[in-house]
């Protein structure tokens, strides 16, 4: 699924990416962290203080795989994201 960097959930929280370079990380090069509304998304996502939700995933070109598992481990359904 194509992710944009910060991406608004329908509940209110937004979901942010940060891609990583390939090298060294295998094939979970995607951070998705669920982190409340008018939250900030800062450069790097280890400056943010209030998450909810953080899990590691693999992504080639913008394409995120966004299984059911990982929105389980984030808590959210695809049906959450606005699109």
């Amino acid at each position: 699924m194509k992710l944009n960097k910060i991406t608004a959930l329908k509940n209110g929280n937004q979901l942010f990416a940060y891609w990583a370079n390939n090298r060294g990380r295998g094939s979970d090069n995607c951070t998705l962290l669920v982190v409340p509304a008018n939250e900030p998304r800062p450069n790097f996502s280890r400056d943010i203080k209030n998450i909810i939700a953080k899990t590691r995933t693999g992504s080639w070109r913008g394409l995120v795989n966004l299984s059911v598992a990982v929105c389980n481990e984030l808590g959210i359904s695809k049906q959450e994201l606005c699109a």
